[in-house]
């Protein structure tokens, strides 16, 4: 059975409104951004939805864009076609109007004539619907007649003629302005043959007409619409025109780019490389250029590299090596000019020294000893100090550190310390070092060979000084607990073994730092017999002299009887009488903290 027509047109109306709404809060998605003094509005002609949502409701004086406002998102729905009776039931559906959906840019005080076309009527047993009224009105439907009677019974009132009428043709819907066409065409009135065509608006029936500049993002919805009163687009009554109004958006003000910001420079011969951050917070440069202050030229940089990754980077060429000279970078954008100039960054293009001669290397405990000679080549800056460098096979990839620095006029000769646990092999390299810091020509790299590791005697030896514990504790030491043990005089970088008597047995290995500290944790053997034992740190000092800082110790809780521990196999080995003689303070040994170099 068929819905009354009064029940199809309420269901008519939610459609259309749900679309209406849909499409201005679709159209509030893309909207630029407003000045701070307008907000964007809807209007429309339906009156209902006026009254609901708060538009501004449009009348035969149309829309007048105000001051401010730059385009409009349109809705534009034709009259829909009336339904068709027959016999006085509602059993041919009219068709729905066309449907119009995008953008146009418009400009304030642009006037648009808006006509929303009626609905056909609906046709009835004394005949065809009335057609649509607008400025595109739809035809009338026509009366359905009955067939005449034969035999007609005298006793009763003669037949109507008229049994039925076709739907009344859809008025379109029409926005005007200059040179600005929209129209929606109007729905067929229901009756097939019976029923009123629609307005024709565009170059034939059932098309929609688009004739305004600037049309974007268009949905144009023309002809076989559902014929069942309500679709997905609006439905077979009313026309509606609607719009969302938008403000013009904010003017972009773009800026001249800011200033390049931490700015470092690796100095080359007759050349310098400046890396450095752009400051996105300013406009993106397009290219860059330098000046050497204390002149007036900006010079374009024509070998630049930046990713995504990188700090950009930008090559000074044409230096003179041995001078100093102080630089700037700076942006230019080529919509917005020249940017802000950077801090200056000095440079110091040079040539260096050439290597030194006569490298030997000679391996001792937890140590090697590096022996050379001068260089022969001056660089551009005066040397001030050579450099031996640790390169670490096997450990960390590329791991290169300067262990050792003498002064210029000191013994060419360096004790460097070695961590003989850490799984590693060591190449011993020396270079030059000059005023402004650059290193020279790198000797050839020597294999250090097999340094020894620390001894451990086989009874407690002489004490060189004290093994601390945590806040200077002195108390007994419970069998299997931790102890943090430090001590100091040992040779930087060198390993230090701790041990536990009266049997020797070696509990861990650590490496002095640079000050020739070291802190380390250990666990008191669980087998430790109770009673007195000793704590041993066993290494070598600032001239490789074997050196043993003590600790006795109170161990409870452990086994019983003048039995300790097994001894586990560590290396036992007396120690070493006389060893290397120490180096005069005033022989100008400098001892430089880790530095480290990146290996090339």
């Amino acid at each position: 059975m068929n819905l009354a027509a009064p029940t199809r047109r309420t269901l008519g109306l939610a459609a259309v409104s749900a679309i209406a709404m849909s499409t201005t809060l679709l159209s509030l998605g893309g909207v630029a951004s407003a000045t701070d003094e307008l907000e964007g509005f809807s209007f429309t002609t339906d009156a209902d939805r006026a009254d609901e949502y708060g538009d501004q409701l449009i009348g035969e004086d149309g829309f007048t864009v105000p001051e401010g406002y730059c385009s409009v998102s349109w809705f534009i729905l034709g009259g829909g076609g009336g339904w068709g009776s027959i016999e006085a039931e509602y059993d041919a559906d009219g068709s729905s109007g066309g449907i119009l959906r995008g953008s146009t840019p418009v400009v304030a005080g642009q006037h648009f004539d808006i006509d929303a076309g009626t609905e056909g009527g609906d046709g009835s047993v004394e005949g065809g619907g009335s057609g649509g009224l607008g400025v595109a009105p739809g035809e009338a439907g026509q009366p359905v007649l009955a067939e005449a009677d034969p035999d007609p019974d005298p006793e009763l009132p003669p037949a109507l003629s008229t049994v039925g009428g076709g739907g009344g043709g859809g008025a379109g819907s029409v926005v005007t302005g200059t040179d600005f066409v929209l129209k929606a065409f109007g729905g067929d009135g229901g009756g097939g043959e019976f029923g009123g065509a629609g307005a024709v608006v565009g170059v034939e029936p059932g098309v929609n007409k688009v004739a305004a500049a600037g049309w974007v993002d268009a949905e144009v919805l023309d002809g076989d619409m559902p014929a069942n009163g309500v679709s997905d687009y609006g439905s077979s009554w009313r026309g509606i025109v609607e719009g969302y109004v938008e403000p013009c958006a904010a003017p972009e003000v773009l800026e001249p780019p800011l200033a390049p910001v931490d700015l470092f420079a690796v100095d080359g011969n007759g050349e310098a490389e400046i890396l450095f951050n752009e400051d996105y917070d300013g406009t993106e440069s397009d290219s860059f250029e330098y000046n050497i202050v204390g002149t007036n030229t900006w010079v374009p940089a024509t070998d630049t590299y930046s990713d995504a990754y990188a700090m950009t980077s930008i090559t000074v060429d044409g230096l003179t090596n041995g001078q100093s000279y102080d630089v700037r970078v700076r942006g230019v954008s080529d919509a917005e000019g020249d940017g802000a100039a950077s801090a200056p960054v000095t440079v110091h293009p040079f040539v260096g020294a050439s290597a030194p001669q006569g490298v030997s290397v000679t391996p001792g405990v937890a140590s090697v000893r590096v022996n050379w000679s001068a260089f022969t080549t001056p660089g551009s800056f005066p040397v001030e100090k050579y450099a031996v460098d640790l390169i670490s096979i096997g450990g960390e990839w590329g791991d290169r550190d300067t262990v050792c620095e003498t002064a210029l006029d000191a013994p060419m000769t360096c004790l460097v310390g070695l961590d003989t646990e850490a799984g590693v092999t060591y190449r011993i390299v020396v270079s030059t070092v000059d005023s402004v810091g650059h290193f020279g020509a790198d000797s050839a790299e020597l294999p250090v060979g097999q340094a020894a590791s620390p001894s451990v005697p086989s009874s407690v030896p002489s004490s060189d000084g004290p093994i601390s514990r945590p806040d200077g504790g002195t108390g007994s030491i419970a069998a299997g607990s931790t102890v943090v043990l430090s001590g100091d005089g040992f040779l930087p970088g060198s390993t230090v073994s701790l041990i536990v008597y009266s049997e020797p047995q070696v509990l861990t290995h650590t490496v002095a730092d640079a000050n020739g500290h070291f802190e380390v944790s250990v666990v008191v053997p669980a087998g430790l017999a109770s009673g007195s034992h000793t704590l041993v740190a066993s290494g070598v000092d600032l001239a490789g002299n074997a050196r043993f800082v003590t600790l006795p110790i109170t161990v409870t809780g452990g086994t019983t009887g003048s039995g300790g521990l097994a001894y586990t196999g560590a290396s036992v080995a007396v120690p070493a009488i006389g060893g290397l003689a120490a180096l005069a303070i005033g022989g100008g040994l400098v001892l430089a903290g880790k530095r480290r170099r990146t290996a090339e």
